[in-house]
């Protein structure tokens, strides 16, 4: 049994070599084992999403990492990185829109299709995990109780695709895992922000990425390629910690391409690329000079459905709702106002605000778990925002909409969003409404709000964005909100739903969903800090200097950095505490907590930060780490001084021979200090030792050497002797604390 060796070609030469020499009977490649293992269990996985697929893929630009001054690099970077021998993770970010499940569909077609050169030539299989699968599937198998896996995704994709009657094997986790590090496998992860978001009390970046460092280092072939939105991924957090996490982020579409992708979606029609470049500098240009690809895409369909190109302009529409001068509101406005131009009798007009009603309750019934839409799901929707009992004819309009996926329809009757921005879109224009409206809280709001609101989520930010509230109007409606989604949550959910300290009931996510919004507001008038944030949780959460039943869960806030607060003078009673900086925020000796939960807590334990000083009542829930952390960093803080005098002894004792100080070189200093001494640095200590006159260099040339300045010999042979600290060595150790 043989590997296959990085750069090899002439496999069936070796084999044959191999066979003769040792008289074997059969000689085997692993890596071809594995491939048959997998082709036998997955088989060759179709290139569904036609759609995309058959379209002429136009290479996009990307840049490398996230930093806007780094130059654009061309798409074979990540071709050249999928053919190559490096093993890792490739994430692909960008904003809604901007075609990453696009570039996803022709990576995989690369593969599956084998149009790349590999540089081990075996054959490899492809699982291509979709966040559409991932959700399916977790309906039909349990959410893992400890932090997923690759492998966990992999299980609730095959679960979604056997309801579908697309029956697939499920490869062993050993399988699984040793196919992927022999090469045989290479896994498409399209989604990963809607992972994220949908289960974020399950998911940890850092467990995730560690569980396939093994997979993914030193000798491996194994790659996975991952998409997701920008702000869920913290591309400098997976440099330093996982190497071999490489991050590009998708550009729009320069003038070139933009040209490139009507050409050849329009060719042979001139008229109508000369049209649609005009149409696309009126509405799909973005500040940069790019072009969104999915407003170039909706353009190019409008270019083939008329008859005649000169006809096609874009008008002003009318809209309660949306807001014309927002680039997607004005976008969404007026393609929905053509298909309102297209019905002549008046009568059949669905108006660009019953559209928008309409394609808010789409997003609402999906989001909620409410099951497919299909044509007589979507009959009663347009029943339900219309008033009208004749709604068959509106429905037939709808299923041919351009925010609406043909394929979807022709091929499983689902009514479904063209675009996988396009439902949390919906999604933020009905929320933004039933904010300014006060509507109450029902389960729908309950279930979207734990979804899709979190500190870092689009729809978190940019609900909070549009909102132009004072902030006492605010908080009122957070805390009414508060109000009566704790009533539903009794009403309608289990008992261990309505328990806070679960980190995944839906009391707790709704909690921290409401919190976002909290953090949301402030950020959006940059105002976030420890102080103010802690301030608005009193005003919502509180009575008083007490806070009780929120939940913060894991999740970045502005400029990547965690959620802290401010404990100062407060109590805390009943909250849950996940994955937050606790050790970074502010206590003092009035900061108290009772029946509280501390999970997943990590990070180093601060004196400065006076969380010494804080109550941690014996009702508390304190995970291991916690303890261990709290435990640790107060046997240090306590042993400070001790540790220093250790330091500054060991130090001094290196100069002190036969009844007296004798001087050494500086190099020998170190090495002496170093193999006695590890917990105060030697640079530190020295640098110290300097500044309060202990020691004397004299530069000897060739070396540098360092002794005891006379004024101290004394205080310092009483150190030594005695265990006493005086004078400037006095000094030094304070400056140590």
């Amino acid at each position: 049994m043989l590997g296959i060796e990085k750069g090899q070609t002439r496999l069936e030469e070796r084999l044959s070599n191999v066979r003769q020499a040792f008289n074997c009977q059969e000689v085997f490649y692993l890596e071809n084992i594995a491939s048959k293992l997998v082709a036998d269990s997955i088989g060759l996985q179709e290139v569904d999403r036609i759609e995309m697929v058959e379209r002429k893929f136009v290479e996009p630009q990307l840049r490398r990492g996230i930093e806007e001054d780094i130059p654009p690099s061309d798409y074979s970077v990540i071709t050249d990185w999928l053919a190559g021998s490096s093993p890792g993770i490739l994430v692909l970010v960008g904003q809604g829109g901007i075609g990453k499940t696009w570039v996803m569909m022709n990576l995989r077609s690369r593969v599956t299709l084998r149009t790349l050169e590999f540089s081990k030539p075996i054959t490899k299989g492809v699982i291509f995990i979709s966040s559409t699968d991932v959700t399916r599937g977790f309906a039909q198998v349990p959410v893992p109780d400890e932090y997923m896996t690759l492998y966990d995704l992999y299980c609730a994709s095959c679960a979604a695709q056997d309801e579908e009657k697309r029956p697939t094997d499920l490869l062993s986790r050993e399988t699984f895992y040793d196919a992927l590090e022999l090469g045989s496998l290479v896994i498409f992860i399209d989604g990963l922000d809607e992972i994220i978001t949908r289960y974020r009390a399950r998911f940890s970046a850092q467990s995730f990425f560690s569980d396939l460092t093994d997979r993914l280092t030193g000798d491996s072939d194994g790659k996975v390629v991952v998409s997701c939105r920008n702000i869920f991924f913290d591309q400098d957090e997976a440099r330093f910690s996982f190497p071999y996490v490489e991050t590009f982020e998708l550009l729009g579409f320069d003038a070139c391409r933009r040209s490139q992708f009507f050409h050849d979606a329009l060719q042979g029609m001139p008229g109508r690329v000369s049209k649609a470049l005009q149409l696309s500098d009126q509405m799909a240009a973005l500040p940069s000079g790019l072009y969104v690809p999915f407003v170039l895409d909706l353009i190019k369909d409008l270019m083939l459905e008329q008859a005649d190109e000169t006809a096609v302009k874009f008008e002003g529409f009318s809209s309660n709702i949306l807001d014309s001068t927002d680039l997607n509101d004005r976008i969404v406005g007026q393609f929905c106002q053509r298909e309102t131009l297209k019905v002549l009798d008046p009568i059949r007009k669905l108006l660009v605000d019953d559209q928008v009603r309409i394609f808010c309750e789409i997003a609402r019934h999906i989001a909620a778990s409410r099951g497919k839409v299909d044509r007589e799901a979507l009959i009663l929707i347009v029943s339900k925002v219309t008033g009208r009992k004749d709604a068959e004819g509106f429905a037939d309009q709808l299923t041919a909409h351009p925010f609406i996926s043909q394929e979807e329809f022709n091929r499983r009757g689902i009514v479904d969003f063209r675009f996988d921005f396009m439902p949390e879109y919906f999604l933020i224009v009905d929320a933004f409404q039933a904010f300014n409206a006060s509507r109450v809280i029902n389960e729908e709001d309950v279930r979207i709000l734990n979804k899709y609101c979190s500190m870092s989520s689009s729809f978190c930010l940019a609900l909070t964005r549009k909102l132009s509230v004072s902030a006492h109007d605010f908080y009122f409606r957070i805390l009414a909100m508060h109000e009566e989604g704790q009533e539903v949550i009794r009403e309608k959910f289990s008992e261990d739903d309505q328990k806070i300290l679960q980190p995944d009931s839906v009391t707790a996510r709704f909690s921290f969903a409401l919190v976002s919004l909290v953090a949301g507001f402030l950020d959006s008038s940059r105002s976030l800090d420890a102080s103010n944030f802690t301030a608005a949780l009193c005003e919502v959460f509180g009575n008083g200097s007490t806070v009780r039943r929120i939940a913060l869960l894991d999740g970045f806030v502005r400029d990547e950095e965690r959620i802290r607060l401010d404990f100062r003078g407060l109590r805390f009673e009943e909250c849950l505490f996940h994955a937050v900086d606790i050790w970074s925020c502010q206590y003092d000796a009035k900061s108290s907590f009772s029946e509280c939960r501390f999970m997943s807590c990590s990070g180093v334990f601060s004196k400065g930060s006076g969380v010494a000083l804080a109550t941690f009542e014996p009702n508390c829930i304190l995970d291991i780490e916690f303890e261990q952390v709290f435990t640790e960093g107060r046997k240090k803080i306590q042993g400070t001084e001790d540790q220093s005098i250790d330091a500054i002894r060991s130090f001094v004792s290196d100069f002190y021979r036969q009844g007296g100080f004798r001087p050494i070189s500086r190099e020998n200093i170190e090495r002496y200090y170093g193999a006695s001494n590890s917990v105060v640095a030697f640079k530190q200590i020295y640098r110290l030792m300097k500044r309060h006159n202990v020691i004397i260099e004299e530069n000897q040339g060739h070396y540098v050497e360092v002794r005891i300045a006379k004024s101290v010999h004394q205080m310092a042979e009483k150190l030594i002797t005695q265990g006493t600290l005086g004078g400037a060595l006095r000094d030094v150790a304070s400056s140590l604390r």
